[in-house]
């Protein structure tokens, strides 16, 4: 492109060659101009690489960076350095979105004056694009701050990177945490904070793929990477105030509950990794019954542990 776009969208590809046309030809036809896509090729090993060749080949706003993989987030960084444009957004490469993603992201962010604006997404196994919809409802304003308080609830506010459009300026001291499986969690709760204003569209213009055997679709001990990012937001949002650090302990209980019970239910109960989780959860559920914002489910997890490990383990795995 001859000149500095309004965004960059940031598509880190790794083998999804089954996916792929079907995300770029979504991105090929807005109806907004503006805008370039860059399409990190994190290693892959399976065509996809050359479908992000071609594409780029008949279109200008499309431009590929090949590169050995490192993960999701280390592909995101690189779009991020490689980006020129005033707002970046970011997609996932076997997703879709409506012809008018862009251009409505782009007029929610400018009508509103936010640094981050957002849409609500569909999702499924294959995309319906009957799922997305404009929801006619006046969009929410929030401080960055609010904002974050109600992700760490868990209150309508989702910590996908996606759906999302940021101005450059909050990249300045945020990148996503390489090497560990929530980076999505980790980079969200940071950089909400740091807008000035938030602003949430209930219209659903963006469609999330489910694949089998995902990181976060199927059970394996990397998960327990949340409590190791959750115990960084509690460190994090010290600065905020007392407030906002009962939302991330609740959040840290709340990884640490989810942990505990999918631990129980695939062989683990009783193990070492059980037993952090249930040390977290013994220290955290304090005050949880008392405060007002912490959801009814998270209240009904607390209940349960007085009741003591072995009857929480027990209900965990009958549930399963």
């Amino acid at each position: 492109m001859s000149h500095e776009p309004e965004i960059s969208l940031v598509v880190p590809v790794y083998n999804v060659a089954q996916y792929i046309g079907e995300c770029l030809e979504s991105i090929r036809r807005q109806d907004f101009s503006d805008f370039e896509v860059v399409l990190v090729d994190d290693g892959s090993t399976d065509g996809s690489a050359a479908i992000c060749d071609c594409v780029a080949a008949s279109d200008s706003r499309f431009r590929v960076i090949h590169q050995s993989n490192g993960g999701s987030s280390v592909a995101r960084n690189t779009g991020i350095d490689a980006s020129t444009g005033r707002y970046i957004a970011f997609m996932d490469s076997d997703d879709v979105i409506h012809e008018s993603y862009i251009s409505r992201l782009y007029k929610l962010a400018g009508d509103s004056d936010a640094d981050i604006a957002m849409f609500r997404f569909a999702e499924g196994e294959s995309p319906d694009m009957r799922k997305l919809s404009f929801s006619g409802k006046a969009p929410e304003r929030l401080t960055g701050v609010d904002a974050l308080e109600r992700t760490l609830y868990q209150k309508g506010l989702d910590t996908s990177p996606c759906c999302k459009l940021f101005r450059r300026h909050l990249f300045d001291s945020v990148r996503f945490a390489e090497g560990t499986l929530y980076e999505d969690l980790d980079f969200v709760t940071a950089v909400t904070p740091l807008a000035g204003h938030v602003i949430v569209s209930e219209d659903v213009l963006y469609f999330y793929r489910h694949r089998a055997g995902s990181n976060i679709g199927s059970f394996s001990l990397r998960r327990l990477d949340v409590l190791s990012v959750t115990e960084s937001i509690c460190r994090r949002v010290v600065p905020y105030g007392v407030e906002m650090q009962l939302a991330a302990r609740d959040r840290r209980l709340s990884a640490a509950f989810n942990m505990f019970v999918l631990l129980a239910r695939n062989g683990y109960d009783g193990s070492a990794y059980s037993d952090r989780c249930w040390d977290i959860i013994r220290e955290l559920r304090g005050g949880e019954l008392t405060n007002r914002k912490v959801r009814f489910k998270n209240k009904c997890g607390v209940l349960l542990s007085y009741c003591g490990r072995r009857a929480l383990s027990f209900i965990s795995r009958i549930t399963g």
